[in-house]
C-alpha cells in the first residue's frame, strides 16, 4: 500500500506546518518535499527525527536505524528504529536493549515482568534473549514532542534498568 500523502499549505519561510490546524514542527522547518508541497508519512517523518535529534544532539548510530542517545550522567543508549506496516498504517516500533536475559536471574527476570506493568507507557520484552523496552508509533500521528519524549523515555528507563540490573553502559 503507497503512503498516504498531505498537503503542507505552507511553503519555504514561514514558520510552521500545519496539519488538521495543528503545528506539526511549532517555529520549525516546513514539512515540504523538494518537488512540491507533498510528503509521505515516512518522509514527513523522517523530518521531524531529523530537527528532534538535531535539538537533543543525538546522533546517528552504528546504522540508519539507530541513535546514539546521550544522557544527562554521561551514559549512553542505543535506540532502534524498525519501520513497518500493520493493518494499513506505516509504524515505527522503537526498541532499546537493557541487557541479556541469560545473565538475569529467574527472580530478577520476574520482578522485571512486575516492573513492565507499572510503566506509564512502552513496556518491556524479550527481542532474540535480550531484554529490552519497546514502544510503537503511528508515522501518520508522530508529531515532534511525541517522538522526542518517546526516544527520550526510552532511553532513560532502560538506562535506569541496564543500570540496575547489570551495573554497566553496554547498550
Amino acid at each position: 500500500m503507497k503512503s498516504q500523502r498531505r498537503k503542507c499549505p505552507l511553503r519555504p519561510g514561514a514558520s510552521a506546518c500545519r496539519q488538521n490546524g495543528a503545528d506539526l514542527i511549532p517555529g520549525g522547518p516546513e514539512l515540504l518535499s523538494e518537488g512540491g508541497n507533498e510528503l509521505s508519512d515516512r518522509e514527513a517523518f523522517d523530518q521531524i527525527l531529523a530537527r528532534v535529534c538535531g535539538e537533543q544532539g543525538w546522533k546517528e548510530g552504528e546504522s540508519e536505524f539507530e541513535l546514539d542517545v546521550a544522557l544527562a550522567d554521561g551514559r549512553r543508549q542505543k535506540v532502534q528504529l524498525e519501520f513497518f506496516e500493520h493493518e494499513g498504517s506505516e509504524m515505527l516500533r522503537l526498541h532499546t536493549t537493557i541487557g541479556s536475559t541469560l545473565r538475569i536471574r529467574q527472580d530478577r527476570l520476574a520482578f522485571a515482568l512486575e516492573l513492565n506493568f507499572a510503566l506509564p507507557h512502552g513496556s518491556m520484552a524479550v527481542k532474540d534473549d535480550m531484554l529490552v523496552m519497546v514502544d510503537t508509533l503511528i508515522l501518520s500521528e508522530a508529531d515532534p514532542l511525541e517522538v522526542r519524549a518517546t526516544i527520550a523515555y526510552l532511553a532513560e528507563t532502560a538506562d535506569r534498568y541496564e543500570a540496575s540490573m547489570f551495573g554497566s553502559d553496554t547498550h
